[in-house]
């Protein structure tokens, strides 16, 4: 399949996903706001959900520098459909409707996996589920994750498995250990890495300096010579030969050695040789590379789609990068044509077929033809999700949508992205 032809099956997917995101939205969608009441959640008519009120919102990656004394209540971005709460000091989930899902008793309480969250308090760890049901009795000893039917736990220095009951199924033995993954765990024996059945027998004798997960049948891990990729069986399919390695979510491995970067298949075959400089993640199924002062993009099969002088260059989004050249960035397609050859001081990623561009002092809004479709009349705005964005022009925050209306009034001190809840 040739690279045009991917792009037209990539940009259909990408405007079917988007639609049927939209639809789905129309009664999923919610978004925490900021007014006079404290923070609340809003639907996409601008309805506020009556009693879901909290003081603060906790976004992850910002830094507080207040103090959360017993008086301010907290409510955090929606985990698995349940939203989680500080009240007193103490972390619980509510719903949508603000009813309490897991009550608010637990000193820590982290964010749902594989069905459950790890709790603490009075120096004991447990399990909950989603309905505000342990898994067992807490107990001392620390809890560090569950999959796999496995519940991984340290305790007094050695690491070993329980049961969904409690009852230790793995004793504590190794000096560190992974959750299960693709039917084995990574386990340190006496200062070597191996592979450990659910029964606890050996799959993979302990012979890795490091080791990784076994994702889709093969584990990234390190022995003398250097980072290399091993089977099930624990034969090697690419050779420990590289300084580092990394799967991509595309299933390919980029490889690094000397500071050059490569990539290489699931057999183990090269795909290229490592000869970049630097080589970005995956995205769309295409990665940023450099090259000397000049960078481009690769596709999945190492084609080189094309390479040229630019100071900076983003990661595809909606089929078009990002890439900065004397100061200003310009949209370029995969195969390195400008949108529009017009040059932003700043410019953000597609989001919904919309890209958020400044034009002298304010922000507006191109499409994918590159043509300003809603005018730079905006102090500040984001990204497009679930048909709108938060934007203001003034003090007031409120949402508009794809012709640059105001569809939620700009009322509130402050605004958060719309999200889906499942």
């Amino acid at each position: 399949m040739n690279n045009k032809i991917k792009k037209v099956i990539i940009t259909l997917l990408l405007m079917s996903i988007s639609w049927m995101t939209q639809l789905f939205a129309q009664t999923h969608a919610y978004a925490f706001v900021h007014d006079e009441s404290g923070w609340g959640l809003i639907t996409l008519s601008g309805e506020r959900i009556e009693g879901f009120s909290y003081k603060l919102l906790f976004s992850p990656g910002v830094i507080y520098t207040i103090s959360y004394s017993d008086s301010k209540s907290m409510v955090f971005n929606p985990d698995e459909g349940l939203f989680k709460t500080r009240i007193r000091e103490k972390y619980g989930y509510v719903n949508i409707e603000n009813e309490t899902q897991v009550p608010p008793v637990y000193e820590e309480l982290t964010s749902f996996e594989n069905g459950y969250a790890i709790t603490y308090a009075d120096l004991k760890y447990g399990l909950v589920d989603r309905k505000g049901q342990e898994a067992f009795p807490p107990s001392r000893g620390e809890i560090l994750g569950f999959s796999e039917g496995k519940v991984l736990k340290k305790k007094g220095g050695k690491y070993g498995y329980l049961g969904l009951t409690g009852e230790i199924e793995i004793p504590f033995q190794y000096r560190d250990a992974g959750l299960f993954s693709d039917g084995m765990a990574c386990v340190k024996d006496e200062g070597m890495y191996g592979y450990i059945l659910p029964d606890g027998s050996w799959k993979i004798e302990p012979a890795f300096y490091n080791a990784q997960p076994f994702i889709e049948g093969q584990a990234i891990v390190e022995v003398t010579s250097g980072w290399g990729v091993i089977d099930r069986t624990g034969k090697f399919v690419l050779q420990p030969s590289y300084h580092h390695i990394d799967r991509q979510e595309n299933g390919v491995y980029r490889i690094e050695n000397g500071g050059m970067w490569g990539l290489a298949d699931t057999t183990g075959k090269l795909i290229v040789i490592p000869k970049y400089v630097n080589m970005r993640n995956f995205s769309e199924g295409v990665a940023v590379i450099k090259n000397g002062n000049a960078r481009g993009v690769i596709s999945e099969d190492g084609s080189l789609l094309f390479i040229e002088q630019y100071d900076d260059m983003k990661d595809c989004s909606e089929g078009f990068l990002l890439a900065r050249k004397n100061d200003l960035w310009y949209y370029l397609t995969t195969d390195g044509k400008p949108l529009n050859n017009q040059g932003y001081v700043a410019a953000y990623p597609f989001s919904e077929g919309m890209a958020k561009v400044r034009v002298g002092d304010l922000f507006g809004y191109i499409d994918t033809t590159g043509n300003l479709i809603i005018p730079a009349v905006f102090a500040n705005c984001y990204s497009f999700k679930c048909g709108v964005c938060r934007a203001r022009k003034d003090e007031g925050w409120g949402y508009i949508d794809k012709s640059g209306e105001y569809v939620i009034p700009p009322k509130f001190k402050n605004a958060n992205d719309f999200f889906i809840l499942q």
